[in-house]
């Protein structure tokens, strides 16, 4: 799944989901597959992993979410179901 996400196929991270793959699995980083899109400003895969329940304040072994490394624009990550 991190692969995929990182390479920006969206239509292999849907098949490998639709076989049951762990959204939220972590890499050896702690990393989420919604980090790697959030990183690599995969704006398309982050809405899909989202829509697929991705945990958008899972944080990774630095203690970071994807909400804090997103640097992008991306206002419906920033704000909609915002931690309190």
């Amino acid at each position: 799944m991190h692969w995929a996400v990182d390479r920006g196929y969206l239509k292999i991270a849907e098949a490998l989901l639709s076989r049951n793959a762990d959204v939220n699995a972590k890499d050896n980083e702690g990393q989420t597959p919604l980090h790697y899109a959030v990183m690599c400003e995969r704006e398309d895969i982050a809405k899909f992993l989202v829509k697929q329940n991705a945990d958008k304040y899972s944080k990774d072994n630095d203690g970071n979410s994807p909400v804090d490394l997103c640097d992008s624009d991306w206002p419906w990550l920033q704000h909609v179901g915002k931690a309190e």
